[in-house]
């Protein structure tokens, strides 16, 4: 479906490079043999010779029919350093612009600083008023690594939305509480 809605609007005359396209290495495919062969599926779903952006959507390996949540033994740990070469090949192959991580840890992102020769440099993981990492912003801060919040308006165990706190600044700045959630700065 997106990439039907891609191709339709550069049929339309949007210019690719007016387009940012981000997608994940789903955690069935950490492995290296796998990497490439998960992005080519997606260029091929998206219609795309690249992409903007990939990252590794988690840091543990799922095992392939794996449930959601996973179950005890359907989750292992993966050839970090084989999977992040794999990852700086198809930048350096021209097939994504940048890559990145999701939902690492500080320790894990150390573990990958310590053998990667392409930094990432995106780290996307849960942020919002009600849940801050300030260890994990500041290793990507002090790495030069961007950070992007998922779930800005909070989360299944933390609703923010109807927090009374967020509903009276929503109230005082004539907004409603989506639009302070998603303007809060970090």
């Amino acid at each position: 479906m997106v990439g039907h809605g891609i191709k339709a609007a550069i049929h339309a005359g949007v210019e690719r490079s007016a387009l940012f396209v981000t997608s994940k290495l789903w955690c069935c495919d950490l492995s290296p043999e796998r990497v490439r062969l998960a992005l080519m599926k997606t260029l091929n779903e998206l219609q795309l010779d690249y992409l903007d952006l990939y990252l590794i959507h988690w840091p543990f390996r799922l095992m392939d029919g794996a449930s959601r949540p996973p179950k005890s033994g359907e989750v292992s740990d993966f050839d970090w350093e084989g999977v992040w070469r794999e990852m700086e090949k198809l930048a350096t192959d021209k097939l994504v612009r940048d890559i990145g991580v999701c939902n690492f840890t500080v320790k894990k992102l150390n573990k990958l600083l310590d053998i990667a020769q392409i930094m990432p440099c995106v780290c996307q993981m849960e942020m919002h008023p009600g849940w801050r990492n300030e260890k994990m912003l500041e290793a990507c801060k002090k790495n030069n690594i961007h950070v992007t919040a998922y779930s800005p308006l909070g989360s299944r165990e933390i609703d923010l939305i109807h927090h009374p706190v967020v509903e009276r600044v929503a109230g005082k700045l004539n907004k409603t509480p989506g639009q302070v959630l998603v303007r809060c700065e970090y």
